[in-house]
């Protein structure tokens, strides 16, 4: 598994665990899903990078870097 031989903590995927655990596998469906539970529960802070990866039926994958910027009120 990718978590382990990267060493990635539980607390950087607990968004894509729990999306997995009430949705089923989505596949690459799940990425708007795990980016919504993100924001919504606003679990990141100014300048922090996301990495998002999805892969799909046959040979499909896609990925996507984002840099969160808190809104100033």
């Amino acid at each position: 598994m990718m978590t382990k031989h990267y060493k990635i903590p539980y607390e950087k995927l607990k968004e894509s665990y729990e999306v997995l655990d009430e949705y089923g596998n989505l596949s690459g469906a799940s990425l708007p899903f795990i980016l919504e539970k993100i924001v919504r529960e606003n679990n990141f802070s100014d300048g922090d990078i996301i990495l998002m990866l999805g892969f799909g039926w046959g040979f499909s994958a896609s990925a996507c870097m984002l840099k969160f910027k808190k809104q100033q009120k």
